[in-house]
């Protein structure tokens, strides 16, 4: 009775190729980062669990200059044995099978002289983060894109993705008069370019092209043999060399070079996140500790489990089983410049005392391996690894700017952080005074600096205000909170300086509040720009301070007119949507059209000198012209000229305070009266009872008419 043949049931990697084998009988496979305890960014390692119990969080990992492949596990019927190279077992009718071997011949799956012989079959030092330490198959270096060869006649099992490690494939079954063989291309570019899965292939028949999918360092033909139906119960790998030789096709006899094929006594890896080392290789098994990004682990060739996933490591006098997913022979680091002036002392350990191993002047290259924690950040001064190693401080410094205030207007401070191995903080800065809290984001694209805006205070005096920045998830990893305080000065209002302005005709707080000028000043009301906002002047003997804002601050216009004495009044006299000037003396008017010092451009008699005047567009034909009150009775002109009123008729009380604006947005002023904090106003030139009547300010307050918001409709402002 013939014996077929058993193969474990394995995918090899290449030159830095994962394998994707079947699960493995204990344990998880599926390969967790580790969950570190007072790290940073990941909670605490959970307690150990018995094996076979569910997975963990997964750490953040530290950052590095390539993406961390995921390990998958390819589908499998049940677990298998570990792979072995062993010569398959020898059964009695021997002399008959190797009749029947001598009767089949297989061919190279590369073109001759087109490839180099690189990675050997069995025990090796993984090449890259994610590969299989056990290599389950012969690596055939070539040109990417040269054709691959079907060694001998035979079906098509899969063609397309392996899902795991070996990135595209071609399966081939072979039967050898009755004897089931598999032969596997792995790495292809496109695994489904030639042939379907169930086609039928001849021997030296183009099957794919040489790539680099799955997890390779370079382009090269993974190839591997197995007797029986890969990926299905009963099915051994198979040494490719040796079968390849017993089958007249000498892998090395078509090669343009041969690899070395020596074995270390040991392997070197490092761990790109923080990882957990397990009791067993699996999630299921305990931690035996957490071990730092970057750690130099050490291991045996070949030392993994069943499935290929797990390796068996030591990381000083601890041995225990890792993922494979996150180890490679190499470490992980991000660059940084130091940003610090005078530069930064690297040290031995963690701490202000230890020794000094070098310094890094401002400007010079550090290369961080692990994310900073307690205030401190673990670098290489080389990105080889293996380059000398050691702790720098992650010091964050703030300098504030806390300008003067006052309680008019909500005080500022501008903030700028410093780091030492960064330009571009980036983070939460918080402000407190007063017991108040407001908070703000510092963008990596502000160079370290912003300015916040502080609630308004309503006392006077000293106070400190304290600035906390806090960096965000990314720059946690390589800079540290900082603390930092200023002393605020508050000064009280000036009474007589202050306004309060609204931009509706009704009760309620002010819209806009600033201090502008002197309590001793004449104010006057004005749009001196032409923007359609009204805003300030004040008069101090015949000299005048004009501003084109309500915010308060210095003069935008300074210039003299008239004489001390004068009324002066306001107006827009040529419809240019600008306001200047015109002086009274008894019953003459000088008008000036523009906001400086000289000649009047008009000169008229209206009126009699004890009159009260009143300015504005009783028309709605652009221009401001004149009124005169006497008592409650009113008298209106349409032209800057003397002669008589164009419009006569009376409105309110002998006492009250007259008022002049566009209480509508018609374009035509009207007339408004206080009487004490209420307002009657008027949307006509004519007799009759008020249209609008509401409070507001106190009845103390100098009383103003304006377009503060230049929505052609005039409202109200006090001064205080």
């Amino acid at each position: 009775m013939r014996k077929v043949l058993g193969l474990v049931l394995a995918v090899a990697v290449v030159v830095g190729g994962a394998a994707v084998p079947a699960a493995a009988a204990t344990g998880t496979t599926d390969p967790e980062p580790a969950v570190t305890a007072g790290a940073s960014a990941d909670p605490a390692a959970a307690p150990a669990p018995s094996a076979g119990s569910s997975t963990e969080p997964t750490a953040v990992p530290v950052p590095s200059a390539e993406p961390t492949p995921e390990p998958e596990v390819a589908p499998s019927a049940e677990p298998e044995p570990a792979p072995s190279a062993e010569p398959e077992p020898v059964e009695p009718r021997i002399a008959a099978r190797v009749a029947v071997a001598a009767a089949f011949t297989a061919r190279r799956p590369l073109p001759d002289k087109s490839y180099r012989i690189a990675s050997w079959f069995g025990p090796r030092c993984m090449p890259t983060r994610g590969a299989s330490t056990y290599h389950k198959g012969q690596d055939l270096s070539a040109a990417s894109g040269t054709d691959v060869l079907a060694v001998a006649d035979g079906t098509v099992v899969l063609a397309g993705s392996s899902g795991g490690g070996l990135g595209q494939v071609v399966a081939v079954r072979h039967n050898f008069n009755g004897v089931t063989y598999t032969t596997v291309y792995g790495h292809v570019i496109d695994g489904d370019a030639y042939v379907r899965t169930g086609a039928t292939v001849r021997k030296g028949q183009h099957i794919a092209d040489v790539g680099m999918t799955g997890t390779a360092t370079g382009p090269h033909l993974h190839f591997e043999v197995h007797s029986g139906v890969w990926r299905q119960s009963g099915a051994k790998v198979q040494d490719p060399n040796d079968w390849m030789r017993r089958y007249g096709a000498d892998l090395r006899t078509g090669a343009t070079s041969v690899a070395e094929n020596d074995v270390p006594a040991s392997c070197t890896y490092y761990n790109n996140v923080n990882l957990n080392l397990r009791s067993g290789p699996g999630t299921g098994y305990s931690s035996l500790t957490v071990l730092p990004a970057n750690t130099r682990l050490t291991a045996k060739p070949g030392d993994a489990d069943d499935s290929g996933l797990w390796v068996r490591v030591t990381a000083g006098s601890r041995t225990g089983w890792v993922s494979n997913a996150y180890i490679g022979p190499t470490w992980s680091y991000t660059t940084r410049t130091v940003d610090a002036p005078g530069g930064v002392t690297v040290r031995k350990a963690a701490s202000a005392g230890a020794a000094v191993v070098a310094t890094r002047a401002a400007g010079q290259k550090l290369y961080q391996l692990r994310p900073a924690q307690d205030g401190w950040m673990y670098v290489a001064l080389a990105s080889a690894t293996g380059s000398t190693t050691g702790y720098v401080a992650t010091s964050t410094s703030l300098a504030l700017s806390v300008p003067a205030a006052t309680t008019t207007k909500a005080p500022t401070v501008t903030v700028t952080v410093s780091s030492v191995t960064t330009a571009s903080s980036s983070g939460t800065l918080t402000a407190t005074v007063d017991g108040k809290k407001v908070t703000a984001t510092l963008a990596a694209s502000a160079g370290g600096r912003a300015t916040i805006t502080l609630p308004r205070l309503t006392t006077a005096g000293s106070r400190t205000v304290t600035v906390t920045y806090t960096p965000s998830s990314v720059a946690a990893s390589y800079e540290s909170a900082a603390t930092a305080r200023a002393t605020l000065t508050v000064s009280g209002r000036i009474p007589g300086r202050t306004y309060y302005l609204t931009n509706a005709l009704r009760a309620g707080d002010a819209d806009i509040t600033f201090d502008y000028g002197l309590p001793q000043d004449v104010v006057l009301v004005g749009d001196w720009d032409g923007d359609g906002k009204d805003t300030l002047a004040v008069r101090r003997g015949n000299t005048f301070y004009l501003t084109n804002r309500t915010t308060g601050g210095a003069a935008d216009v300074v210039f003299s007119y008239g004489r001390p004495g004068d009324v002066v009044l306001v107006g827009d006299w040529d419809g240019d949507g600008k306001d200047s000037l015109a002086v009274r003396r008894g019953k003459q008017y000088f008008l000036t059209n523009g906001t400086r010092g000289g000649e009047a451009d008009t000169t008229f008699f209206y009126g009699k000198a004890g009159d009260v005047v009143l300015v504005g567009d009783w028309d709605g034909d652009g221009k401001d012209t004149l009124g005169v009150r006497r008592g409650k009775q009113y008298f209106l002109a349409n032209t800057t000229r003397g002669g008589e009123a164009d419009t006569t008729f009376f409105y309110g009380k002998a006492d009250d305070v007259v008022l002049v604006g566009d209480w509508d947005g018609d374009r035509k002023d009207t007339l408004g009266m206080r009487r004490g904090t209420e307002f009657l106003l008027t949307n006509k030139a004519a007799d009759g009872d008020a249209e609008v009547t509401f409070r507001y300010g106190r009845a103390g307050d100098a009383v103003l008419v304006g377009d503060w918001d230049g929505d052609r409709k005039d409202t109200l402002g006090v001064r205080r």
